[in-house]
């Protein structure tokens, strides 16, 4: 009989692999890439609201001896239920693992150290993914295989590159508890439980339910807690401290919004029914990248709390793969899947199997350039400004004084966080006596969360003076008469991101597909093109519409791209091209394009138009309209201000 150690031995020498060497080749490789990717997207501004929060609650506490205050989730709140709130983190959830942060701050007080420690923590846990692995099923090999589909795993790549949670230190303690059982160590199982427990109150449950598994349904077959009265302990423990979390969180927190209200109010059917395609899609997302074979353990019915939750929630970022929510069931799944690789008789695992998993995660993974702003969730949108934006940003970043009370929009307020005077939305401008009001119109946010109603108001009751202006970022300045100290003018491109919903994703806005659709020309900037067709498909009326962006006072030129191919001699109107607003009802300016204007066809062209605005608008559109029997290729649309009149 062959024993473990040859058999490891033989396998490697076979295979020309040390499968012991996973254990720091994965981890190290992981946070070396991922370290660099997180710190270039925080700069770049695809950190949200999250981020903002964790940074100032563990600012406030290091450094003003406050309990995890944050001014940022108010603007959540009352967004969804128009209750406002100021007040301590362990209102949102209970995470007491941020103090753990604290002293470290106090040390290293950058945003970046947070960001080098949640991917530390997610690195860590390929390291003990695999020490788990290895020492429940005594397989090189199988432990390796294991922790390979662990680390490709798209979640985890989305769970690393999504800002910073707690819930993403879940998986180190919770590999990191059952590894300490397997070896005996059972005061280092203790704590990590209590550290596993600590990062979230639905934490809590997941460890529940994983020791009610194994207590109730793992009798007489290999447990993870390796003996009964462990499982036993956990769950008492998790038991514990949820009841502990849901008397505490009140004391600090209003009434928050929950995606489970359908379900609450008796309407099961109607909770179910809410995006059941996505739903279903998610979870095979989640499930492929592990090849199915968790199904095998009956540790997977320790996900049915959190698949649960998923399917009756009616809030869509709960289903979306491009969030943190990998820390909540990438454990327990890889629970299961090395309980069911321990089933696999002699060392032997589909090696189909094993490939389509591996492409699956490859294909899903927020590192493959194809998915980008293609599947929900902001692990795969794009950076939201271009470099030339992102220097703008950092200039009038220093035209505002430390700790300067100032309201400032998401993403740009994730680098003032640092301020225990930063809020992301305040219920009175005068009550809180903000001196600074900052945000950009290029952002999504601007129109989220009402600065685009809020700055014109300001402006015109002269309660603030325009300070700055770059490129769509405007800063305000309490009670300031002067001329903008900084200016750059407005600048922006619309052209094909990626295709979802029948829109094209631009930072600012959506450019609408209307009876047109993307083509591949490679003569283009784009790559990706619009093509409306001609007299082959008959006549159409409106080929795109949109973006509705918000623009202040000025005079504007904007750039339609255009190609056109004809079918038929004639000279006829090619294309409508409008700037208008109020649903078109407003025209600013307009132009019907003739093939004289083209010259020659199947060359890209400019088609220029110039307007002006008397006052802010909010809903500005570049339209194309009555195309004729031609094609005509839009490549992209570009906006450019001449002259600002604030």
């Amino acid at each position: 009989m062959v024993s473990h150690s040859k058999l490891r031995k033989m396998l490697s020498t076979r295979l020309g692999i040390d499968y012991r060497k996973v254990a720091i080749v994965f981890p190290v490789t992981y946070f070396i890439v991922f370290s660099y990717l997180d710190l270039v997207r925080f700069y770049n501004f695809n950190f949200y609201l999250d981020f903002g929060a964790y940074l100032q609650a563990i600012y406030t506490t290091a450094f003003y001896g406050k309990l995890l205050y944050e001014n940022y989730d108010a603007a959540t709140i009352f967004l969804r239920e128009g209750i406002p709130y100021f007040g301590s983190y362990l209102g949102i959830h209970f995470s007491p693992i941020l103090f753990i942060f604290v002293p470290i701050f106090r040390v290293f007080p950058f945003p970046e150290t947070l960001i080098i420690l949640k991917v530390l923590a997610i690195s860590l846990s390929i390291f003990f993914a695999y020490k788990v692995a290895l020492a429940f099923l005594k397989s090189a090999k199988l432990a390796f295989i294991a922790t390979l589909l662990y680390t490709l795993h798209p979640a985890l790549h989305s769970l690393t590159l999504f800002d910073f949670q707690p819930q993403a230190f879940f998986p180190l303690f919770m590999f990191l508890t059952i590894y300490a059982l397997l070896k005996g160590k059972v005061v280092l199982y203790f704590l990590s439980l209590i550290a596993a427990l600590s990062t979230n109150e639905f934490m809590s449950i997941l460890i529940c339910s994983l020791a009610f598994v194994d207590i109730v349904l793992k009798k007489n077959t290999a447990s993870i807690f390796t003996k009964r009265k462990y499982a036993a302990i956990t769950f008492i423990t998790a038991l514990s401290w949820y009841i502990m979390a849901s008397l505490i969180m009140p004391m600090f927190k209003p009434r928050v919004f929950s995606p489970w209200t359908a379900l609450f109010s008796g309407g099961i059917v109607e909770a179910l029914a809410y995006g059941f395609l996505e739903k279903v899609s998610y979870f095979l997302m989640i499930i492929l990248p592990f090849g199915f074979i968790p199904l095998r353990s009956t540790y997977f019915l320790a996900l049915l709390p959190y698949l649960g939750s998923v399917f009756t929630s009616t809030y869509a970022g709960l289903f979306q793969l491009g969030w943190h929510y990998g820390s909540y069931f990438l454990p327990l799944m890889f629970i299961a899947l090395i309980d069911s690789l321990s089933k696999v008789p002699k060392l032997k695992v589909s090696k189909t199997l094993l490939i389509i998993s591996i492409a699956v995660s490859v294909f899903l993974s927020p590192l493959n350039p194809i998915t980008a702003g293609n599947i929900p969730g902001a692990a795969y949108d794009p950076a939201p400004f271009n470099k030339e934006h992102i220097n703008y940003i950092f200039k009038v970043f220093k035209l505002i004084p430390e700790n300067a009370s100032i309201l400032v929009q998401t993403p740009l307020s994730q680098h003032l966080a640092m301020n225990i005077n930063a809020y992301t939305w305040v219920p009175n401008i005068e009550d809180y006596n903000i001196e600074y009001i900052l945000a950009d119109i290029k952002h999504i946010d601007f129109k989220v969360y009402g600065f685009n109603r809020l700055i014109p108001q300001l402006l015109s009751n002269r309660s603030y003076g325009l300070y700055a202006y770059a490129d769509g970022i405007i800063l305000l300045r309490k009670n300031y008469t002067g001329k903008p100290i900084l200016y750059y003018p407005f600048k922006a491109t619309f052209k094909y991101a990626g295709l979802i919903g029948g829109k094209l994703r631009v930072s600012s806005g959506d450019l609408v597909l209307g009876d047109s659709r993307p083509v591949i020309d490679l003569t283009s900037k784009s790559f990706v093109v619009v093509l409306c067709r001609g007299a082959a498909e008959g006549p159409i009326d409106v080929a795109w519409y949109g973006p509705y962006i918000f623009l202040p006072p000025g005079t504007y030129n904007v750039t339609f791209v255009l190609k056109v191919k004809k079918y038929s001699i004639s000279n006829g109107p090619i294309m409508k091209l409008d700037v208008a607003s109020n649903k078109g009802l407003t025209i600013y300016s307009s132009k019907i394009i003739t093939f004289n204007d083209i010259g020659n066809e199947n060359q890209w062209v400019n088609a220029t138009l110039t307007f002006s605005l008397n006052s802010f608008v909010d809903d500005v559109e570049f339209r194309g309209l009555n195309v004729g029997r031609y094609d005509v290729y839009l490549d992209y649309i570009y906006v450019e201000q001449v002259k600002l009149s604030i």
